[in-house]
Formats: structure tokens, sequence, C-alpha cells
């Protein structure tokens, strides 16, 4: 959207230090995440390490299946 950022974390390792500096750097702005639903893609990142610094996570659940 027009006001908002769109990253790539460059892998599941460097995820939870993208959202720590972005929390740094936009302080009490609202900071969100889309990430996928997938079991293989949640094990393979610390989204619950990165929690503390995000506001909202969105589930990409829609192509769960297809």
């Amino acid at each position: 959207n027009a006001c908002g950022l769109t990253c790539d974390s460059s892998g599941p390792a460097a995820f939870k230090n993208l959202m720590q500096a972005l929390r740094t750097r936009f302080g009490s702005e609202l900071v969100t995440a889309a990430v996928p639903a997938g079991y293989t893609q949640i094990n393979a990142t610390d989204y619950g390490g990165a929690a503390q610094y995000i506001d909202w996570y969105n589930v990409m659940c829609y192509d769960l299946y297809g």
C-alpha cells in the first residue's frame, strides 16, 4: 500500500533481526508481517522470537492447499 513498506528478509534466519531493525527505526508506528502458513516455513523461522517487535501477523493461508 501507499503507506507501507515491503521487505525481503533474505531467508528465515534474518527475519527476527529485520523485525527488530524495523521496530528500532519506526518506534511506536505499526509494524506488521505477512507470513506463510505452511508447516515447513513456520518451523524454519523464529516467529515467536520476532513477535516482540511486531504488532500484527497476517497469515497467508489463501493458497495453502492449492
